[in-house]
């Protein structure tokens, strides 16, 4: 699979995960990763949050929110 497949692919589930996390709509989660510029993050750190699960990478994404 392309890698811009597989970044897309994470991107998504973390915003699933987040908005099953933090009991928030997924078009509420969108426009905070909009908003924080998180897609952007996890496209820049793919190389290092591909070898970790969702969870560990949603932490990670909470942390810089």
């Amino acid at each position: 699979m392309e890698q811009n497949t597989e970044i897309l692919f994470m991107q998504t589930r973390l915003i699933r995960l987040a908005s099953e996390e933090w009991n928030l709509p997924i078009d509420k989660v969108i426009a905070l990763f909009q908003k924080e510029n998180v897609l952007g993050y996890i496209r820049n750190c793919y190389g290092i949050f591909h070898c970790e699960g969702d969870e560990a990478v949603l932490e990670d994404v909470a942390e810089l929110l």
